[in-house]
């Protein structure tokens, strides 16, 4: 193996990341490791989500309260945590666009992430109601409601597709990029300040819209950082700055989290790009590859951890918390490994004909959370 040395890292992969466009097929394994910080920041995120979804379940459940360094820890993840997931999709969405076109775009929209918004949210819904579990257990009439407005952890699917429409509209109308820009930044800054101005169905897509667009830019003008000194420089002080802006109250609840969610994007990004393609990080890999299936399932098998545990009389929170974010990680992950091909329709709409078997596309190749 090449030393990696070689190659000079940077936000957005390796230095060849600029003929992604024009790579052949077979230069598999040097696009793999190219785009592994891709991989590397949606495993993070997606711990991040589901240690984070875990918690609040528990303290929403009335266990024991946790310790002040969990809400240090929170309060840090909920603000950047999920507009991560934003700027790797809006990075993805432009080199998919460039190369595959709008068309092929609508259609992964409809196939891979409208789809399980609806089939997941109905199938949770539905656990919910027969099983009557969790901390509020809904009816059948809330379901149109769910999949219209979005609900529980599904939000971020229907702000996602309308992020991949938002964009699709600003190309077919022909605005600028600095338009759409200051379209998706006015909108975070407008609900930053004014955060009950309008109902959580609008707030929620309309304030992820500029990481989207801003991870497109990303991509179409080559935006990056170049060497491990100055990624080492940038996470670094990325990370400090994140516990310096808790701590100045530039918290998660407050007008100032867009300036904490890009910090912790930059931050995230820059130690991703310095990690190594190596063995030991492959289970971190093998997380991002299949976040979409984790982030769908983890409140299931999270929600019925933590049943078992309150019967059976375990109520401390840590204990609590560990435990579900391991049944809401390994399970989700296993079931998506065992979805591959014939079961494939859980979580991404069939493509019929002679490829309706194949595996699932490698998510370091196309645009996927």
């Amino acid at each position: 193996m090449a030393k990696r040395a070689s190659v000079s890292p940077d936000l957005y992969g390796s230095r060849q990341a600029e003929g992604a466009a024009v790579l052949p097929a077979t230069a598999v394994k040097t696009g793999m490791r190219r785009l592994s910080w891709a991989d590397y920041a949606k495993g993070i995120a997606i711990i991040l989500v589901v240690v984070c979804h875990c918690a609040e379940g528990t303290l929403n459940a009335a266990s024991s309260l946790p310790s002040p360094a969990w809400s240090v820890f929170l309060d840090i993840s909920y603000a950047f945590m999920v507009p991560v997931f934003f700027v790797v999709a809006g990075w993805f969405s432009e080199r998919t666009y460039q190369t595959k076109g709008g068309a092929y775009q609508l259609s992964y929209v409809l196939r891979a992430i409208l789809y399980p918004y609806i089939v997941w949210t109905v199938a949770q819904t539905a656990l919910m109601i027969l099983s009557k579990a969790g901390n509020r257990v809904p009816s059948w009439a809330d379901l149109p409601g769910f999949l219209i407005f979005g609900s529980m952890q599904f939000w971020f699917l229907r702000a996602l597709v309308a992020a991949y429409c938002f964009q699709l509209v600003l190309r077919a109308v022909r605005i600028g990029e600095f338009a759409g820009l200051a379209i998706s930044g006015a909108a975070l800054v407008l609900f930053s300040l004014h955060p009950n101005a309008a109902p959580p169905s609008i707030i929620h897509p309309a304030s992820h819209l500029f990481y989207f667009v801003a991870g497109a830019f990303c991509f179409r003008h080559r935006l990056r950082l170049s060497g491990r000194a100055a990624l080492r420089l940038v996470a670094g002080l990325g990370l400090l700055s994140l516990l310096a802006l808790h701590f100045l109250g530039a918290r998660c609840d407050t007008p100032f989290r867009p300036v904490t969610a890009m910090v912790g994007i930059v931050a995230s990004l820059s130690l991703c790009a310095l990690l190594p393609d190596s063995w030991w990080l492959s289970i971190l890999k093998l997380l991002g590859r299949h976040s979409l299936p984790i982030y769908c399932l983890h409140v299931i098998f999270a929600a019925g951890v933590r049943a078992i545990l309150f019967k059976a009389g375990v109520r401390n929170f840590d204990v609590q918390v560990f435990l579900g974010s391991i049944a809401g990680t390994v399970f989700p992950l296993g079931i998506s490994i065992c979805s591959l091909g014939r079961f494939e329709w859980l979580f991404r709409f069939p493509s019929g004909g002679r490829n309706r078997r194949c595996p699932r596309e490698d998510p370091a190749k196309r645009d996927s959370i």
